[in-house]
This record gives C-alpha cells, sequence and structure tokens, in this order.
C-alpha cells in the first residue's frame, strides 16, 4: 500500500503539530482505499471523489480528539463511511435509486457499462461489495484491505470468492475494467490540502473557524503547493490577504497562544508588508521587532524616528 517508512502514529503526532507535509503522506497513503470505500457506498465515481476529499478534509478538522494515534486507518475508515450516510440523508436517496442524468452520446457506451457494474455490484452483500472494489481500485493486497477493514485476512480472501462465485467471469472482468477507469487525480492529496489554505485566502472565516476550532495549532501548518503562499502557515497566509477577520478568529481560538518569537517576526513581515497595522501590533506583542524597513511600510514615524537616532547608519 505504501512505502514511506513513517508509521501512521508518527504522522498523526506531526500533522497535529502542525505539519501539513505529514498529513500529505496519511492523504496520499489512504487515499485509494478512502475513494474505493465511498464508491462502494455511492456507486458514482465523481461523487466518491468529492466524499473521499470531504472526509480527508474532516478528518484533519478532528484529528485532534484522535485518543488513538495508531488507530487512524479505522478513524479514516468511519469517517468515510459518516460522509456517505450524510451524502444520503442530504439528498433523501439512497445508492440503490441513484438518478442519473443523461449523457452525451459519446459517453453513452461508457455510461451504460458503469450502469451495469453498478447494478452488477448492488446484488453482493455490503462487505462482499466493499472487498471487491478495494481489491480492484489500488490493486491493495489481501493483507492490506484486512488491515485497513479491520478484519482477519480470511475474512476477506472469502468475501472474494463470495463475489467471484455471484457474478460471472465476464461481468467480474468489466467490474475491474470499469474500477480501474476512474483513479483519483495525481493532485488528490495536495487539493485535500488546499482547501484549508484557500479558507484563509478567501476569506471564508466560517470555513476556517469550523477546520481549526478543534486544533487552533493546525493554523501554523505550512502551504507549499501554491507558489504564492509557498512555506507560509495559515495565520501568515491571512495576514497576507488583509484577511483581518479571520485572522481574529484564529485568535480567538488560541492559534497565538505559542507562538514563538521567530514566527512573530514572519507574521510582521507579513502584516507591514500588506500594511495591516493591527496585525503588526499583535505581532509585536508576541516577540516580533519592529525594524526600520517595516516601520516604514505602515508609516509608523515614530519608531522610523527613534530608530535613526539609536542608528543614524540606517538613513
Amino acid at each position: 500500500m505504501h512505502t514511506n517508512s513513517q508509521t501512521d502514529t508518527d504522522l498523526v503526532i506531526r500533522t497535529i503539530a502542525g505539519n501539513s507535509e505529514a498529513y500529505g503522506i496519511l492523504v496520499e497513503r489512504y487515499r485509494g482505499m478512502v475513494y474505493a470505500v465511498a464508491y462502494s457506498y455511492v456507486g458514482d465515481f465523481d461523487t466518491a471523489r468529492d466524499i473521499a476529499q470531504d472526509a480527508f478534509v474532516r478528518v484533519y478538522q478532528h484529528l485532534g480528539v484522535l485518543r488513538d494515534k495508531d488507530r487512524f486507518a479505522a478513524y479514516v475508515r468511519r469517517i468515510v463511511v459518516n460522509e456517505c450516510r450524510a451524502h444520503f440523508r442530504e439528498r433523501k436517496r439512497f445508492a440503490d435509486c441513484l438518478v442519473l442524468t443523461q449523457p452525451a452520446v459519446c459517453e453513452q457506451e461508457k455510461s451504460d457499462t458503469r450502469l451495469m457494474v453498478r447494478q452488477a455490484l448492488r446484488c453482493l452483500s455490503p462487505p462482499s461489495r466493499q472487498t471487491i472494489v478495494l481489491y480492484y481500485f489500488g490493486e491493495f493486497s489481501t493483507d492490506e484491505i484486512a488491515r485497513f477493514l479491520g478484519v482477519p485476512v480470511t475474512t476477506i480472501k472469502s468475501r472474494l470468492r463470495d463475489a467471484r462465485t455471484r457474478l460471472r467471469k465476464e461481468m467480474m472482468d468489466m467490474v475491474e475494467t470499469t474500477i480501474q477507469s476512474a483513479p483519483l487525480p495525481e493532485t488528490f492529496s495536495e487539493d485535500v490540502l488546499k482547501r484549508l489554505f484557500a479558507a484563509a485566502n478567501d476569506h471564508d472565516n466560517t470555513t476556517l473557524h469550523s477546520l481549526l476550532a478543534e486544533n487552533p495549532q493546525l493554523a501554523f501548518a505550512r502551504h507549499k503547493y501554491t507558489p504564492i503562499f509557498n512555506g507560509e502557515h495559515i495565520l501568515e497566509v491571512a495576514a497576507s490577504t488583509n484577511n483581518s477577520q479571520g485572522f481574529y478568529e484564529l485568535t480567538g481560538l488560541g492559534a497565538l497562544d505559542d507562538l514563538k518569537p521567530h514566527e512573530a517576526q514572519r507574521l510582521l513581515y507579513n502584516a507591514t508588508f500588506h500594511r495591516n497595522q493591527p496585525i503588526a501590533a499583535i505581532a509585536l506583542q508576541h516577540g516580533a521587532v519592529m525594524d526600520i524597513f517595516s516601520a516604514a511600510l505602515i508609516g509608523d514615524t515614530r519608531t522610523i524616528h527613534r530608530l535613526l537616532k539609536e542608528d543614524p547608519s540606517l538613513t
């Protein structure tokens, strides 16, 4: 399933501490399985893709409450199942009565095949359907599937035998081909992490608050996927985009409680560059030091005069 030697426990701990790269590894590690579970419930690739992304965002949001850090797989599995159930509740329909939109003529054959596969999978028991989808989606081994689902390997093998018995060979070939024809995009893991930073950038402070309410330390997760915000954490993005309300939301959640002096200094540079005096003042309260360039950017003439008096060489 993965070759990265870091354990789930290590990655969870690093993620809770604000390391978004660690969470990216977790997403990459389990994305195929989460996508497969979602598809086994909803029977639609596009919907499953959206649910998988929502599930990973939800996991990120509540990761701080996970007591057994070594049970990340079980946790993410439970979250994606809950997201699927929420999907059905919201639309007041179930997997066996999904409404299909009319495909374009050139897509008709593909749509018909996918519908046949969906109907075939519906004939299986939910556990067998979930197992067969996992088996073909990411070509996971029976051992990996067993660990993810929390059942013995013998159970997985039994479910696979049951599915193959119920579906004739021609249909099994169609199931395998169809499932493997709709992989997640290569950017899936990046897209999950971008959503958090997009909330700060787009001044979507309701989303920002809900994402960070459980663990304000995630405000220090650094962004490396969008060049304009390369290396900045959420607080700095809020300052860079003059999202004062979002910044104050984070402050109210306690995101500044453990702000280190060097982080306060970076925050000051972001705030002064964008001429945001209130955020600059907060950075100063947390150990940042105003230099003459920052003072000039925000028009702090008193500090400029004081610094020049202390060191005339600054002119």
